[in-house]
């Protein structure tokens, strides 16, 4: 009896541990959004790293099972478009994705968008996180282009510290302009999200103090 119970236990194990390793093994599903082609630049970015990150997470090792992921989740007339410009029986996933983000992805060239991104600043009444979204989707538009292109973005941290530098140098505010600039001179590490959270946290104790004031003033009068 005891036997049965220990040839019992060991079975159940042994299941447990097929178990485990069908959960641990298998495939990721990460979720895309069917691309259309009229979203804009950034729906575009967005639908080709959604797609890579699949690639990756579904271990895909074939062409052809690249390219039914890719199939799979496209609108009709892009799939037109990419018969129309592709040939049939030779289209590289790879390539399938390159012809998407340049047909309808970013049109503008690498120098035109590091024009705008230099160009892009705080404008009147527009708070810091609504600001700084707006700058960080130039800069990713510069990045995207870059690659979209064929030239690799080597040098990561010289691109972050132009959008740090940019960030601090750009505020409307005297006093949030002038200390980003002080924690980069102490500091040469810190990081875009850092003074943007500095920034962001000063901008609300500003409206804060705000609002005590003009509630004192009601009490005043009242």
């Amino acid at each position: 009896m005891r036997s049965s119970s220990n040839e019992m236990a060991t079975h159940t194990f042994e299941f447990v541990l097929l178990f485990l390793s069908i959960v641990v093994l298998a495939p990721r599903e990460v979720p895309i959004s069917k691309f259309y082609g009229d979203g804009g630049a950034r729906d575009t970015r967005r639908f080709v790293e959604e797609v890579k990150a699949a690639w990756s997470a579904q271990r895909c090792e074939t062409d052809q099972e690249k390219r039914g992921i890719l199939w799979s989740h496209l609108g009709e007339e892009v799939r037109q478009e990419l018969n129309c410009l592709l040939d049939g029986d030779t289209r590289d996933p790879r390539w399938m994705l390159v012809t998407i983000a340049n047909n309808y992805g970013e049109r503008r060239s690498v120098s035109c968008l590091l024009g705008a991104f230099h160009a892009t600043r705080q404008r009147q009444g527009e708070g810091i996180r609504a600001f700084s979204h707006r700058l960080r989707d130039v800069f990713d538009a510069l990045l995207g282009r870059q690659r979209d292109t064929g030239v690799e973005v080597r040098f990561w941290i010289v691109a972050c510290v132009l959008l740090r530098d940019h960030s601090a140098d750009i505020l409307l505010d005297p006093i949030l302009h002038r200390q980003p600039r002080e924690r980069i001179t102490n500091n040469a590490d810190v990081s875009f999200l850092e003074l943007r959270e500095q920034a962001i946290r000063w901008e609300e104790d500003q409206e804060s103090d705000r609002s005590r004031e003009v509630v004192a003033s009601h009490q005043v009068y009242q």
